[in-house]
């Protein structure tokens, strides 16, 4: 009878697991522009984002395609990935207005993303029924690379590379660990990996002077060049 009950505990105990994802940051931290850089920036450009998700194809034995994260497609990601990068570029103020894959025109500013991902299987072990979830019952590596490409109307061209990688750990004690962990769900360390990426883009863009009164002024004389450019076509 005892042994019964040992063997339904340890059976209860392990189906009890906890899943905790957690960035590696391969990017450092960061909390985007300080006040004093935030105060450099005279210029307020119209912003146009254009995006690509590129994600290697997994498909299961009937050829069926598989998620590639968290029961997300490739097509359901590079909308996720659009839509928080257009909310962060949106809300961090420093754009007149914010565009997503229209035409150059009456544009100050256009951000190319070219982003890469992979799944990568760390582990996957039984172990963890030994260890009491200290090796983690699965262990998998969501890998990303960003590339990115900014230009403006003044013919300034920058390119900003970066990487992160989200882990995802799986194991029967890590349930206790959930109530420390911050917010440790699959959507909540992919909006704030997105977020950290996107401060440190516009880090990198106002040390290059995007948003200098530099770039107000050349802006405003090429718009002045172009109205009189069509006023002497007409």
């Amino acid at each position: 009878m005892k042994g019964l009950v040992s063997i339904g505990g340890l059976t209860a105990f392990a189906l009890l697991s906890g899943c905790i994802v957690y960035q590696m940051d391969k990017t450092p931290p960061c909390d985007g522009l300080s006040d004093t850089a935030r105060a450099e920036c005279k210029f307020k450009p119209r912003g146009l984002l254009k995006c690509e998700f590129v994600a290697e194809a997994h498909n299961d034995m009937f050829g069926r395609e598989m998620p590639v994260y968290d029961m997300k497609m490739k097509a359901d990601m590079a909308v996720l990935q659009k839509d928080l990068l257009y909310e962060f570029l949106s809300e961090s103020g420093l754009f007149e207005s914010c565009r997503v894959d229209a035409s150059n025109q009456d544009v100050g500013i256009v951000i190319g993303l070219k982003s890469s991902y992979s799944k990568e299987t760390l582990g996957e072990q039984v172990l963890s029924l030994f260890t009491l979830g200290i090796y983690p019952a699965r262990w998998y590596a969501y890998n990303f690379s960003f590339a990115f490409e900014v230009s403006d109307v003044q013919g300034r061209s920058r390119q900003y590379r970066m990487k992160e990688t989200l882990v995802e750990r799986q194991g029967p004690t890590l349930i206790f660990v959930l109530p420390f962990a911050g917010d440790a769900s699959h959507d909540g360390a992919l909006t704030a990996m997105y977020r950290k990426i996107v401060n440190q883009l516009l880090v990198k863009m106002q040390k290059d002077g995007f948003f200098s009164a530099e770039g107000r002024d050349k802006a405003a004389a090429a718009k002045a060049d172009v109205v009189e450019a069509a006023k002497k076509t007409v």
